[in-house]
């Protein structure tokens, strides 16, 4: 009877025990912290989850690509949809949080749209890139796998950045996931994003893109020979 939304009893047994336990830790409040920590869980698990499953893009679909001429963009599609709609029963935790806390994101929350569009066209990109040389290396996953999960605790995902003190700060500064979490965390707590993440956002799916399509451009005619 619970079906799919599993999904979200699971997101909100996680949250509500790493809330209480970590807000202590870290010093913070927890009216604050708990709401901070599931829309950047919420964020953080359909960044990862596609970036993990992008690993193995051309790799499952390996049937489709030999046999048939089928554009790339179906694969991508497929995956970022796929994510999209966890993602959706993810969000689900966002509606007990704004009744238990008593937040009202408000106007911002209009901007989460133009979130999500940025951070898939950014996944779209990195899925590419990252299946085409998981299809040629056949032992990239795993490594992809690990650099997602270091990327998780150095990211401000559990942490708020105003906790970085002097040249920790970097991790936040440097840290292109900050960027992506904070485009669509923002609006899911009210708080409308700076012009300086949008800025710096542009920047990084500029380059993201570019080195994306220079590199499946290149070795497109090859990924059906790697399979």
């Amino acid at each position: 009877m619970i079906g799919p939304f599993w999904i979200t009893i699971s997101m909100i047994v996680m949250i509500g025990s790493m809330g209480v336990l970590y807000s202590s830790l870290f010093g913070v409040d927890i009216n604050q912290f708990i709401p901070f920590l599931a829309a950047g869980f919420c964020v953080w698990f359909l960044i990862s989850s596609t970036i993990t499953e992008g690993a193995n893009l051309f790799i499952q679909a390996e049937d489709i690509i030999r046999n048939a001429d089928v554009p790339v963009g179906i694969h991508v599609f497929r995956l970022l949809w796929r994510n999209i709609i966890v993602f959706g029963h993810n969000a689900v935790v966002m509606l007990p949080v704004y009744v238990f806390f008593r937040l009202n994101p408000g106007a911002a929350l209009l901007l989460e749209p133009v979130g999500i569009f940025i951070v898939l066209v950014n996944l779209a990109g990195l899925a590419v890139l990252v299946g085409s040389v998981c299809t040629r290396f056949r032992d990239a996953p795993p490594i992809v796998g690990n650099l997602v999960q270091i990327a998780f605790f150095v990211s401000p995902v559990m942490y708020k950045p105003d906790l970085l003190m002097g040249k920790l700060k970097a991790f936040a500064v440097l840290n292109p996931f900050y960027y992506l979490l904070e485009v669509m965390r923002g609006p899911l707590l009210g708080v409308v994003p700076s012009v300086r993440i949008y800025s710096v956002l542009l920047a990084i799916t500029f380059v993201n893109l570019t080195v994306s399509f220079l590199f499946y451009r290149r070795f497109r005619s090859r990924i059906a020979y790697w399979l």
